[in-house]
């Protein structure tokens, strides 16, 4: 029997940003990290739907607002058959905000985040345990510094000659890292934490923090759960393509409209509705496989 270890990030909350009166457009990349303290062996799991790779939490944000932050990209699961006291469970989260990098650019980016991430605590491991707080930081620039290069190089490797020329005059923004934080999560029971990025000597224009919460499950009736939660995967995907197909919508020509209108009534009923009519039968199925569970205690 298993336990379900979930963060869930909850709202971004703006406390200052530099984007003056045009405000900021927040996203993040979620990961939760886990370091085996036995073994030294480091597992990062974060999101690998190409759709999540920029999520804009809001448009225009500005001092003082505050956005729920989606599902679809707040929350992270993962299983432990081991025992967690063996763990130190980390959540990193990346806050960056949308500049001038395409969809296809931010997904360079994206895609080898959680590898870099992985790679650089692995290099850094002796310093992140240590107790001096020199040493440790020091970790944490080495790893937030191997991260950014990597994430960068892969980014760059997407821009057009063109860009890259315009992006060494300064005309060409890519996407911008507000910061990243981290916190520790208490392995024994269900909290909720908070996390801050900016408001250091070096970042002071931007101060943000987002409300979290981690929750421990025991897994009963897995092979109903695993059903439900691959369903869900798959709408959310589904969710996330049909979104996309409305944003062409209204941004094409009237020409074009009627085809596409079609072509969201064909994927909703061909696609979508079938996915979620699977996901609503194996939720009652799952519903009543923990029903007859706690009956039966």
């Amino acid at each position: 029997m298993g336990i379900d270890v979930s963060i869930t990030l909850q709202d971004l909350n703006c406390i200052q940003q530099d984007r003056g009166s045009d405000g900021s457009y927040p996203f993040i990349w979620p990961t939760m990290v886990a370091i085996n303290t036995s073994t030294a062996n480091v597992i990062v799991v974060g999101s690998e739907a190409p759709s999540l790779a920029r999520v804009i939490l809001a448009n225009g944000m500005k001092s003082g607002d505050s956005a729920s932050i989606p599902s679809t990209v707040g929350v992270i699961t993962r299983r432990f058959d081991e025992d967690l006291s063996n763990f130190k469970i980390i959540a990193i989260v990346g806050l960056l905000e949308k500049r001038d990098l395409s969809d296809d650019e931010i997904l360079g980016g994206f895609t080898v985040f959680p590898g870099a991430l992985q790679d650089g605590i692995e290099a850094n491991l002796g310093g992140l345990a240590s107790t001096d707080p020199t040493i440790f930081q020091n970790a944490i620039n080495a790893i937030t510094d191997s991260v950014h290069k990597q994430v960068m190089d892969a980014v760059k490797a997407r821009m057009s000659g063109p860009e890259q020329l315009e992006y060494c005059d300064g005309k060409f923004i890519p996407d911008t890292v507000i910061d990243t934080a981290h916190a520790e999560i208490s392995t024994t029971s269900d909290s909720t934490f908070q996390l801050t990025f900016g408001n250091t000597p070096g970042n002071e224009s931007n101060n943000y923090t987002i409300d979290a919460a981690a929750q421990f499950k025991t897994v009963t009736c897995e092979a109903e759960l695993d059903a439900v939660n691959q369903d869900q995967v798959v709408v959310n995907q589904l969710d996330a393509q049909l979104a996309q197909m409305k944003k062409e919508l209204a941004q094409a020509p009237a020409s074009e409209k009627k085809e596409i209108e079609q072509d969201i009534l064909e994927f909703t009923k061909t696609e979508l509705n079938p996915a979620k009519a699977k996901l609503a039968k194996d939720t009652q199925a799952l519903a009543a496989c923990r029903a007859g569970s706690v009956a039966a205690a």
